[in-house]
């Protein structure tokens, strides 16, 4: 299960994440997290110690992992679907790749995308670093008992990627103001137009908001309200106790995410069909005439996830 929170800078995406793994963790045998944020905040939310690979800067060494033996004579990119001879990623902590590129500590493992490096300023964005990503997702082959939790991009960033229909569950963390509820409607937008699934989580809520969000926002679409906590505060000041005390905050909502989840079922033809879509809108608007060549010969027409999967 692909989950991915999204918010506007400020609204506490990367803290209810934290909490999320956390409190899965503690339930799971295993939890894939994912930093795919440009600020990279969620390993020190996580508590987790050492240096990440930052896989936004590895594109072609991650993508010559996941060719395997496929025969290729195009440049891989990151809408480049997999093959009957790709090598995949399985979210389990004693997977090859899972080991060798993500931290991992107490029943997490986490990848990290990476920020900005020095060498980056004034000659790319940040959509680039995600295509690491991107490859990874459209080769990850989990199960709908595995966890696999992203902390993305603030606002709508992820729409510019075919990161956009990667996730099963889009969480969107909306603090109780009009600026925030109104960047979560306009994903809802989006996200409703390509039959995504997508809900949201009302941070940093008090009694008194009770009635701006009853009257701004569909109750249908909210699975649940995180207090604003003062463990918050204390946890940012260095007591790391106060964010296990924040996470029982959380409990409830935390588990009609769970729940929400279950109800989910990926369908992998789908999924297939959505990756050679935006395959095809990628070469040809832009890749083909880039590399002078047909990108199109990357697709292999006897693919199927479901050959893969048991």
């Amino acid at each position: 299960m692909r989950i991915s929170f999204l918010g506007k800078g400020g609204s506490g995406k990367t803290t209810t994440t934290a909490a999320f793994v956390k409190h899965l963790a503690k339930k799971y045998s295993h939890v894939l997290a994912i930093d795919a944020d440009l600020n990279v905040h969620l390993q020190k939310a996580l508590q987790i110690e050492g240096e990440p690979k930052k896989l936004g800067g590895l594109f072609g060494e991650v993508t010559s992992y996941l060719k395997g033996g496929r025969k290729l004579d195009t440049k891989f990119i990151g809408t480049t679907p997999p093959s009957t001879g790709s090598k995949f990623i399985y979210p389990k902590n004693t997977d090859p790749f899972i080991q060798k590129y993500s931290l991992n500590h107490d029943r997490i493992s986490l990848l990290t995308v990476g920020s900005y490096e020095h060498t980056d300023l004034g000659g790319t964005c940040y959509h680039g670093k995600l295509m690491t990503l991107e490859s990874i997702f459209h080769h990850l082959l989990d199960k709908k008992e595995d966890w696999v939790i992203a902390d993305t991009t603030a606002g709508v960033d992820n729409l510019g990627t075919s990161l956009f229909f990667a996730y099963d569950l889009n969480i969107f963390v909306v603090e109780p103001t009009i600026k925030s509820i109104q960047v979560f409607k306009d994903f809802l937008k989006i996200s409703d137009m390509h039959g995504l699934k997508t809900m949201c989580i009302i941070n940093k809520y008090e009694d008194e908001d009770e009635e701006f969000v009853q009257k701004n926002l569909d109750s249908s679409l909210i699975l649940g309200k995180l207090p604003k906590s003062a463990n918050i505060k204390k946890f940012e000041q260095g007591d790391e106790d106060a964010f296990e005390k924040y996470i029982l905050e959380c409990e409830k909502a935390f588990e009609n995410i769970e729940k929400e989840a279950g109800k989910i079922n990926r369908d992998w033809d789908i999924y297939l069909k959505n990756v050679l879509d935006m395959h095809k809108k990628s070469r040809e608007s832009w890749y083909n005439d880039y590399y002078s060549s047909d990108l199109s010969s990357q697709i292999d027409l006897d693919f199927k996830y479901s050959n893969f999967c048991d």
